[in-house]
């Protein structure tokens, strides 16, 4: 590779027209859910034009020769890195079906509901989650998903796109705070060998759209700090990337809010009162118009905007007192410091029980979910996995920052406050929990600008050594997935992606579940019943059931509602009914007979 692309407009116009893009989606969905037009033509219709919303954003600047210019030997090493990050991730999210508890129980299963129904409206559903949680990442696969007729070959991609758009997120924001070229690359190279970044890049979690979307708001807001325009399009692209952020995920609002004060401000201070207010009541008014519907959704089904407030009793810590929340700061971190090795990680178990007991805290007060606190082993999942490399560099840049604060720029300052204020925000507000990684995954993100300008002071051989060691640390998430691996190597998946059936993917992280799951559907299509209800619980996995009957044209409808939902959507009555994963005390109503039965699951007709 000679050359590439000249950066800083061409980059902008990327970030800004995925946000474009997405927002056409939402609104989309949004119009045609109340009228339950959700269909596979209207779907491609609006997948069609948000992909002409980027198009047209892209087009705002043509290209010239000027554009292509020369890369250095460090840049096209970091070129190649990235392309092989991004073609593997490519090939497992194109091979490999959704498969994550997550995306079994909810991520998916709500996609499939709302296909079903032709609206995103609240529907009975023992797993609530699928309808509380924010929506618009599953806006984005119920897009491709319906665009497909009910196929789920394209819904790992969002995530991919959304690490594609992370590390040019990263390479903008290198640039706002003054780093060279080939800094900007590493800040790409960067983010991309985060494990959990590399992880996710090929599944249908959320974290990483959230974490996109975060970062476009933190590169906008750092430009109206530094380079301020007061632009009404400035104030509308914020309030978009931010309400995209929030809606998307929950975690999204504490780490936004410090960026949010960094956007109001740089406005306030660089146009004046009147100015600065009518940026703040733009990017109010957008943030709402984005998440107007599902708001208004739960505060009729839940009475709370964010769902149900014994789920957020259970997430938030114990307290607001210092010690706690320094005490889940530091619990948090320590996800990152996990190792394979046993005896390592009970010894800082050890240190971390010492070091609360003299402090007066009872640990199992303050972690008494989950199995209570522990050192999370480093693996290759998703859910668990940490990313020790980058967090030790983002502490030693964060010392080497307060170190020569005196000598920092005043938009480096305004970075790490920033951060820091997004760390803690988020220490205040989710307790830890040992999947809790993938949620510090927008921080690794918004850190990476600074990592490379850490890298940056490194010259020869000692930068190729630290890159290589990110690289390097990348390759089991990369190679090794947990449940899409394309080696199996320690793994629960029983094979690689490019050999295992696309069924029987579905269950890499339950295998035991694939004979009962797939003899239920036999069983099923025997009667010729299309329509079945379901007997769930909270953490069941329906999604296989739509994907594994797709072929037949099945659809499943909840028996058990959640509270506060409306009633069921029109569409028959189920002529069968399925036992999913019921609690132990579960009976069946008297009207209904056992037609079979194998492990967890039952059907009764």
């Amino acid at each position: 590779m000679q050359g590439i692309r000249s950066g800083e407009p061409v980059r902008r116009l990327f970030l800004t027209g995925l946000v474009a893009s997405a927002a056409v989606v939402v609104v989309g969905i949004e119009t045609l859910s109340p009228s339950n037009a959700l269909s596979r033509a209207s779907l491609a219709a609006i997948g069609l034009l948000a992909g002409g919303a980027f198009i047209a954003v892209l087009r705002q600047r043509s290209l010239e020769p000027r554009d292509i210019i020369p890369l250095t030997r460090l840049e096209r090493a970091v070129v190649v890195g990235l392309s092989v990050v991004g073609a593997c991730t490519l090939i497992v999210a194109l091979c490999a079906p959704p498969n994550t508890w997550d995306s079994m129980t909810y991520h998916m299963a709500r996609v499939a509901e709302w296909y079903d129904h032709g609206t995103v409206a609240f529907y009975p559903t023992a797993i609530d989650r699928q309808l509380w949680q924010p929506p618009f990442a599953e806006y984005l696969l119920l897009v491709a998903y319906g665009a497909l007729g009910r196929q789920d070959y394209l819904a790992n991609l969002p995530q991919w796109m959304a690490a594609a758009g992370a590390a040019i997120a990263a390479m903008e924001i290198a640039r706002l705070l003054g780093a060279s070229r080939p800094a900007q690359f590493v800040a790409a190279l960067v983010v991309a060998t985060t494990p959990t970044v590399v992880l996710e890049a090929s599944s249908t979690q959320n974290d990483l759209l959230a974490a996109l979307w975060l970062s476009i708001a933190a590169y906008l807001a750092l430009s109206e700090y530094i380079e301020p325009r007061g632009q009404i399009v400035d104030a509308v692209l914020f309030g978009a990337a931010f309400g995209l952020a929030i809606g998307t995920k929950g975690t999204a609002l504490p780490i936004g809010l410090p960026w949010l004060a960094v956007f109001l401000v740089a406005s306030l201070q660089a146009w004046g009162l009147g100015t600065g207010a009518r940026q703040g009541v733009l990017v109010a008014v957008t943030v709402l118009a984005l998440n107007a519907g599902q708001y208004t959704r739960n505060l009729e089904s839940f009475d709370s905007p964010l769902g149900p407030t014994d789920v957020q009793r259970v997430l938030r810590p114990a307290s607001l007192e210092p010690a706690v929340v320094v005490s889940n700061l530091v619990a948090n971190g320590s996800i990152h410091l996990g190792t394979p090795w046993v005896g390592v990680n009970a010894a800082m178990d050890r240190a971390f029980a010492a070091a609360h007991a003299r402090a007066g805290l009872d640990l199992q007060q303050l972690y008494p979910y989950f199995g209570g606190f522990r050192v999370v082993p480093w693996s290759a999942d998703e859910g668990l996995a940490g990313n020790p490399l980058h967090f030790l560099l983002g502490l030693l840049g964060f010392a080497l920052a307060v170190g020569a604060w005196g000598r920092l720029r005043r938009e480096h300052r305004v970075m790490i406050l920033a951060l820091v204020a997004s760390a803690l925000l988020l220490a205040m507000t989710v307790r830890w929990q040992p999947f809790n990684g993938r949620l510090h995954l927008p921080l690794f993100v918004l850190g990476a600008p600074g990592v490379a300008l850490v890298l940056a002071r490194v010259r020869g051989r000692w930068l190729a050594a630290a890159l290589v060691g990110l690289a390097a640390g990348a390759l089991p998430s990369l190679l090794s997935n947990n449940c899409r691996p394309l080696i199996p190597w320690a793994t629960v998946a029983r094979g690689s992606v490019l050999r295992v059936p696309r069924d029987e993917q579905y269950f890499a992280n339950r295998p035991s579940l694939y004979r009962p799951y797939s003899a239920l559907i036999q069983q099923i299509n025997e009667t010729g019943c299309t329509r079945v209800g379901l007997f769930a619980e909270y953490d069941s996995w329906e999604y296989p059931l739509w994907s594994l009957g797709r072929p037949a044209g099945l659809t499943f409808v909840h028996e058990a509602a959640a509270g506060g939902t409306p009633a069921r959507p029109q569409g028959g009555g189920p002529c069968l009914w399925i036992g999913l994963e019921p609690p132990p005390e579960w009976r069946a109503p008297s009207h209904l007979h056992l037609r079979w039965r194998d492990g967890p699951l039952s059907l009764w007709q």
